[in-house]
């Protein structure tokens, strides 16, 4: 036999290694933490299941990626049963009475009914009482990611709608791994109808400190959001805040830090004739401190400088919570 023939069958011939299979588990929280990022679904060799997981796979990835997913399941199984439940109530939108009584032991079948509501919900066909029905739905599921990402949506809803009484019931079923995040969402909570603190912030054109309360850099309020998330300046009477990349300044460094610097100089030339003011917030620790870190971010304020509405994640995406900054 030809000798580079023999060294490239030497792997072979040895036994190849194969990745080991991930346990169920691990390989569906690798597919929803891509979907919720919003980068490309993990597909094989990268992502190696146990053979009899396969179907589980196809129709969680179908189900993240398509309006009405292919059923992947042997016929007259009682996992095809589900699949075409699922399938049934994706073809017919307005038929909201069998929300309840779906039935959603499969993470695909989870992660169609997730994608379903969140997408109407930012298209805004979805009345507050139908989407409480399903956040609801899936908050009482069972504890995986797809449970925390419909508590996460509850609350940023009952937060821009001000209702307190949804966050307290909110409160007393989430999980307990949700508590710091509940936490932020209370500590946000108390600075409604309350006046707008300041937050330090680096002017960017020159990179210059600005410490005062916010409502006297914008009347009409604040939007804060990644320059990749709003790279196009809200309207006039806003203020327009981009946090770092890192955001890695020291909370208690009143000087700007090198890393920050350089993340600012970076993103101020980005903006370069976009002919508004924006500041940079580089304090992961002082953004977190007033506002739960899911962005964008948009406070409104009053004409006396207090916080009237605050809106963050999945509710500042809705369309309708403000045409003109949205």
């Amino acid at each position: 036999m030809n000798h580079r023939i023999l060294l490239c069958l030497m792997p072979l011939l040895l036994g190849a290694k194969t990745p080991a299979p991930l346990p169920w588990e691990e390989a569906a929280r690798r597919v929803l933490e891509a979907y919720d990022a919003g980068n490309p679904l993990p597909k094989a060799p990268d992502l190696p299941t146990n053979p009899g997981d396969g179907p589980h796979l196809r129709w969680l990835e179908a189900a993240a990626a398509n309006p009405i997913p292919a059923n992947p399941y042997p016929p007259r199984t009682q996992n095809w049963k589900e699949a075409e439940a699922i399938r049934h109530f994706l073809g017919k939108p307005g038929d909201l009475k069998a929300l309840g009584t779906l039935p959603l032991t499969l993470e695909g079948s989870r992660m169609a009914l997730w994608r379903w509501g969140q997408l109407r919900v930012r298209a805004g066909r979805l009345s507050p009482k139908d989407r409480r029905a399903w956040e609801d739905r899936l908050r009482m599921g069972p504890e995986d990611l797809l449970q925390t990402y419909a508590t996460r949506h509850a609350l940023c809803f009952c937060l821009a709608e001000g209702d307190r009484a949804r966050f307290q019931a909110i409160l007393e079923t989430a999980p307990g791994s949700y508590q710091e995040v509940l936490q932020m969402f209370q500590r946000t909570f108390a600075l409604i109808d309350g006046p707008c603190p300041p937050l330090r912030l680096w002017r960017l054109s020159d990179l210059t400190p600005v410490e005062e309360p916010l409502n006297t850099l914008g009347p009409q309020g604040i939007w804060i959001a990644p320059l990749e998330d709003f790279p196009d300046p809200p309207p006039p009477g806003w203020v327009w805040v981009l946090p770092t990349p890192g955001g890695s300044q020291s909370p208690r460094e009143g000087t700007l830090e090198e890393a920050s610097r350089v993340e600012g100089a970076v993103i101020a030339g980005k903006m370069k004739g976009s002919g508004r003011v924006a500041y940079l917030a580089p304090s992961a620790g002082e953004l977190e401190a007033l506002f739960p870190s899911f962005f964008p971010i948009r406070v409104e304020f009053g004409k006396d400088g207090t916080i009237l509405r605050i809106f963050v994640g999945d509710a500042a995406r809705a369309k309708g919570t403000d045409g003109k900054a949205n």
